[in-house]
């Protein structure tokens, strides 16, 4: 799991709990079952952009800022962070193709 992942996770519940919401509640709220939502506080999952839309507005936050680490200025530029996921997209798609490429092939 890679750092900007880390603090997506952690930033993610701590604002989930800033609401006072817990987890099946948030995710009626965004429409998902609380089992994938769920997922994403463990970090099996991911979001899509699409996604990511959905929660931080469900939270009441600007979607970046979930990727904002405790060390970093709360003044990062958005351009960045939305380069710093789609990096991370980029990683978790190339896994994700390599590995079916290996199921497909038998190997």
């Amino acid at each position: 799991m890679t750092q900007l992942q880390k603090v997506f996770i952690k930033n993610l519940k701590r604002e989930r709990r800033t609401t006072g919401l817990t987890q099946e509640q948030i995710a009626e709220r965004i429409g998902i079952a609380h089992k994938y939502y769920g997922a994403l506080e463990l970090g099996y999952r991911f979001p899509s952009v699409e996604m990511l839309e959905k929660i931080a507005k469900a939270l009441g936050v600007a979607p970046y800022t979930l990727f904002i680490g405790d060390d970093v200025k709360r003044d990062l530029p958005t351009d960045e962070v939305v380069q710093r996921y789609n990096r991370l997209l980029e990683r978790k798609c190339k896994t994700i193709l390599s590995e079916a490429r290996l199921q497909f092939l038998g190997e």
